[in-house]
């Protein structure tokens, strides 16, 4: 990320490989994997792409609430219950671990102590989408100094992909319930 109006992401597991790019015009949405992506064009501020990301399309990148210029505003907001659970090391770095509950997850978070107040790691459990699916993102290391290679933060579409439309909530339809007839069947 650079401030105001910068920000690479890749996500990389092991059912998917994303990359999401922001140049402080466009937004690029790739997957991988089915060699698509979708472009947009975005506010000028990495508040605003992510605001517009979720409000109109429905997108949240994973931990977006990280990206934002205040998030502790975001990671604070619905919550309605919250933990010190004590000192716990994350791949060897002490870390103070706290636990919160809000109506749709319950997440905890691991701080480094000291002078480098970082998250480390955080766990999130999506308890209202069956199954309780959980979401783990452990951070190696921070680069609070960072140098960017030219093109890092390209918006243009990766060579051979397909574009796909990203359609903002306001115009999607939903689907069918299956094996429901379709309109002239």
């Amino acid at each position: 990320m650079s401030r105001p109006d910068k920000v690479a992401v890749d996500l990389v597991g092991e059912t998917e490989s994303k990359r999401f790019t922001y140049d402080g015009a466009t937004f690029l949405m790739q997957d991988r994997q089915r060699n698509v992506y979708s472009q947009v064009p975005m506010p000028n501020t990495i508040d605003g792409m992510l605001d517009t990301l979720s409000r109109v399309y429905g997108v949240d990148p994973p931990l977006d609430d990280l990206l934002y210029a205040n998030p502790y505003d975001g990671l604070v907001a619905q919550v309605e219950t919250g933990q010190y659970l004590g000192r716990h090391s994350v791949l060897g770095v002490e870390c103070d671990h706290l636990a919160f509950t809000q109506a749709a997850v319950d997440w905890e978070i691991w701080i480094e102590g000291g002078d480098r107040p970082l998250p480390r790691q955080i766990v999130i459990r999506h308890k209202q989408i069956e199954g309780v699916p959980t979401f783990t993102a452990v951070v190696t290391d921070w680069a609070l100094a960072p140098v960017f290679p030219p093109g890092f933060f390209d918006t243009k579409p990766p060579g051979g992909a397909q574009r796909i439309e990203m359609v903002p909530v306001a115009q999607r339809q939903e689907a069918p319930p299956p094996g429901a007839a379709q309109p002239g069947t």
